[in-house]
């Protein structure tokens, strides 16, 4: 069906009736108008769609690296804490020996 043909029977409508072929005519642009913005809401709902899928992986993306990120930092800290308590014992060892040493000096002071 042609635009002319439409335009031909939508003619011969309003020429036949004025009234009854006005009101098909405007019924049926009615349903044309729905159907094309029911069609716009079908797209924009499938763009809305499209739009929260790509936000849900960036927020994927951005966790997964934070998660990366607070994996090594804990790393990091139980590094660093294992290198805290070894200073400690090397402090308290070396405490200790300082003062042994110390000891042994002042005895050996005494006996000369």
């Amino acid at each position: 069906m042609d635009e002319t043909s439409v335009l031909h029977a939508t003619k011969t409508l309003v020429d036949y009736d004025p009234l009854l072929g006005s009101l098909l005519v405007l019924a049926l642009a009615g349903i044309v108008a729905l159907f094309l913005w029911a069609k716009s809401l079908l797209k924009q709902l499938t763009q809305s769609q499209a739009n929260h899928l790509e936000d849900v992986r960036k927020y994927a993306d951005e966790g997964a690296s934070t998660r990366a990120i607070v994996s090594a930092n804990t790393e990091q800290i139980r590094s660093t804490g294992e290198h805290v308590a070894k200073m400690f014992e090397l402090a308290r060892t070396h405490h200790e020996t300082t003062s042994r040493l110390f000891d042994f000096v002042k005895e050996r002071m005494r006996h000369q």
